[in-house]
């Protein structure tokens, strides 16, 4: 421990040791530990910087920053992934939100982030999930796609004209930053949506016993049959929405991802069509119908200058 010339510990000094008992993970029963994890005493850091008083110890008091610090990053993740909850049962979801985040604790002022690393995390540890790992990570990764869309970048697009003006082989598009696509085992975004109305169900059943079971834990919604599903997560007009593809438009969107030209992704994506399709009165037809969608969208922009990606996450 330092001090300054008269006597004082330095104010940087005081505020992460604060920050270090209000962030300390705390114990089974959701309670300050006396100790922190390295073995030194929380009990003393909290004297240090707190007066006892009211019939509290130092520890008691700086306990209430605590607890509601662990409380509201439990209830954000608990937001952010309503879907994997139903599916967990809130009292598993709970434990597992506190081991996620002993793990990758947050490292952000923002709340933004905070369930990046959720689906890596149940890579890591699948046992949280039973017999559902796989629909499960597939949840998890979607679900945070719906948050980051909202918060991502994007750039001025370009519209169904601007495409067809420019030459496929040079032209390389970038799809917007708020847009993420998926090729998924299981039918996420149906199985999300009805998600919502068991959640509701149990909102509006607040009394009842079957709601309390849920609050508990006890209620959880099955996972759907296994379904090849393809996927995309994009934010339009603030609003977050999932939009239906196929094998085809995914091969070009995810191209079109990687960075590759217009005209690589359309090979991909014509490559992915049901030979039935592979006539080039019918493909045609289904390239225009593909970017006039898109187009209104607003998914691609001109892949901007290096410069202008700062920032973006």
């Amino acid at each position: 421990m330092s001090t300054n010339s008269s006597g004082e510990r330095p104010l940087r000094e005081l505020q992460q040791e604060f920050f270090r008992l209000v962030t300390a993970p705390l114990d089974a029963d959701d309670r300050s530990r006396s100790a922190f994890s390295d073995g030194s005493s929380a009990e003393k850091a909290a004297e240090l910087l707190v007066k006892p008083g009211g019939g509290f110890t130092s520890l008691q008091r700086t306990e209430l920053y605590n607890r509601q610090y662990w409380f509201r990053l439990i209830d954000s993740v608990a937001e952010d992934f309503p879907g994997l909850r139903s599916l967990m049962g809130a009292a598993s979801f709970y434990e597992m939100t506190i081991a996620y985040l002993k793990r990758y604790p947050s490292s952000s002022f923002s709340m933004r982030y905070l369930g990046r690393h959720l689906a890596q995390f149940l890579k890591e540890e699948p046992s949280w999930l039973g017999e559902d790992v796989e629909f499960g990570i597939e949840v998890a990764e979607i679900e945070y796609a719906q948050s980051a869309a909202f918060e991502a970048a994007s750039f001025p697009a370009l519209n169904p004209a601007q495409i067809v003006a420019v030459s496929l082989g040079e032209m390389t598009f970038m799809l917007q930053p708020c847009v993420f696509i998926f090729e998924l085992q299981y039918p996420v975004d149906e199985w999300l949506r009805s998600t919502r109305t068991f959640e509701r169900d149990a909102s509006e059943a607040s009394h009842s016993e079957e709601a309390c079971r849920f609050e508990e834990g006890h209620e959880r919604l099955a996972p759907p049959e296994k379904k090849p599903t393809w996927l995309a997560v994009h934010r339009h007009n603030l609003k977050i929405y999932f939009k239906a593809l196929d094998k085809p438009q995914f091969e070009v969107l995810s191209a079109l991802k990687r960075g590759e030209t217009l005209a690589e992704g359309l090979d991909r994506g014509i490559e992915a069509l049901p030979e039935e399709s592979l006539t080039p009165k019918l493909i045609t037809k289904a390239i225009q119908g593909w970017f006039a969608v898109w187009g209104e969208l607003s998914w691609f922009s001109k892949a901007p200058e290096r410069d202008s990606l700062n920032g973006i996450r």
